[in-house]
């Protein structure tokens, strides 16, 4: 339980994110590697969150998540703005979970015009 709680503060959930981004990167989860072949964070946590707690966009979208009761559609969400590139300041963007979910599978199914 004091996981889940932990998870909807500012502070659990940027390590979340971060820790999620590590993950999703490394040779041994083959599921998510398989999307995240070569991809690297370029960051380390400090970085990532000194510039997230900058962002007025990720402030924005955690508020609204917050006030909704933590609707995992509008959870922040961190996004490279440029799949084939790493994880870096210059390629990441906060969104709602539930845009960039939509966001990743036209980008991943082709459906680009859906993607403007």
């Amino acid at each position: 339980k004091y996981a889940k709680v932990y998870y909807k503060t500012v502070k659990g959930h940027l390590n979340s994110i971060y820790n999620a981004m590590l993950r999703r990167c490394n040779p041994t989860n083959r599921e998510a590697y398989t999307y995240y072949y070569g991809v690297k964070v370029k960051i380390n946590k400090e970085e990532f969150l000194n510039w997230t707690l900058n962002q007025s966009d990720y402030l924005d979208i955690y508020k609204k998540w917050k006030s909704k009761n933590f609707d995992r559609t509008l959870s922040p969400s961190i996004d490279r703005i440029d799949s084939d590139l790493h994880y870096s300041l210059d390629n990441m963007r906060w969104l709602a979970w539930g845009e960039h979910a939509t966001l990743t599978n036209n980008k991943r199914w082709g459906n680009i015009d859906a993607c403007a």
